[in-house]
């Protein structure tokens, strides 16, 4: 009779102990889960600004060879950005007047 006490006692401290560990590393082990997932979200982010750079990059290298290349774009650029004329043009600059309210 003391033998199935003791037996009981004993199987009672096991299963303490392994509910214990379970918390435990149930605890561990889903911290490290909520990491995985953010670094996960983070790295879905970083490759859509990659592919948002590589597009970037793709435009810049195309306006660059057209810069080498195409003396109507250098043109364009020049009468755009610097305000250039030809010999023999007229520039003409129109004034915006604020409307009264």
């Amino acid at each position: 009779m003391w033998i199935n006490i003791r037996k009981k006692k004993a199987h009672k401290k096991i299963l303490i102990l392994i509910v214990i560990i379970g918390i435990v590393i149930f605890l561990f082990a889903n911290k490290n889960f909520q990491t995985l997932l953010i670094l996960n979200k983070e790295i879905g982010q970083l490759k859509q600004r990659i592919d948002v750079l590589e597009e970037e990059n793709r435009g810049l290298k195309e306006e660059l060879e057209a810069m080498k290349n195409d003396p109507e774009y250098i043109e364009g650029l020049a009468r755009k950005e610097l305000g250039l004329i030809k010999p023999g043009e007229t520039k003409y600059k129109f004034i915006e007047i604020p409307e009264e309210k």
